[in-house]
């Protein structure tokens, strides 16, 4: 950071009075197009873990206790894996 130019961890840079500057200043030093793409990883994460949930009670109803519906091994396996992912 110079004195005439402010800039983002990622390199981007702007002129100490810019819209960009400020924008820096009232978001921790975190420029637009950072801040844009951290939203853009939030919202995708968001979606993931929906789907993923989704599917969790899907498979939840599918192997209840004691049911024979899927073959073990693939039963087993997919027991470990919602193990891991509570």
């Amino acid at each position: 950071m110079t004195s005439q130019h402010i800039a983002c961890a990622c390199g981007d840079e702007y002129p100490a009075n810019s819209f960009g500057a400020g924008f820096m200043a009232a978001n921790n030093g975190v420029c637009e197009n950072c801040a844009a793409a951290e939203a853009g990883v939030q919202a995708e994460s968001t979606a993931i873990d929906a789907q993923c949930a989704r599917m969790r009670k899907l498979l939840e109803a599918v192997i209840k206790p004691g049911a024979n519906v899927l073959s073990g091994d693939l039963r087993q396996r997919i027991e470990r894996e919602l193990e891991k992912h509570p």
